[in-house]
């Protein structure tokens, strides 16, 4: 399929440079949890509380075309 989503930053800056910045810290802290691991549950989720705390983003990256949708 191309690019996995380590390589998403780079098409975040070239919209604009902040929000490239946004996206390499949330990989950078681990807000965003892709590689599949042993008992992971399939799917996506991303949990918010508050707007002073950035959100949880976990979810299942194969390196297929459904890993990157939200409807089937």
């Amino acid at each position: 399929m191309g690019p996995g989503p380590r390589d998403r930053p780079v098409c975040f800056h070239s919209l604009a440079p902040e929000a490239g910045d946004v996206v390499e810290r949330f990989f950078d802290d681990r807000w965003i949890d892709a590689p599949p691991a042993p008992n992971k549950r399939g799917g996506a989720f991303s949990a918010s509380t508050v707007p002073s705390v950035h959100p949880y983003v976990m979810l299942n990256y194969t390196d297929k075309r459904r890993d990157v949708l939200t409807r089937p």
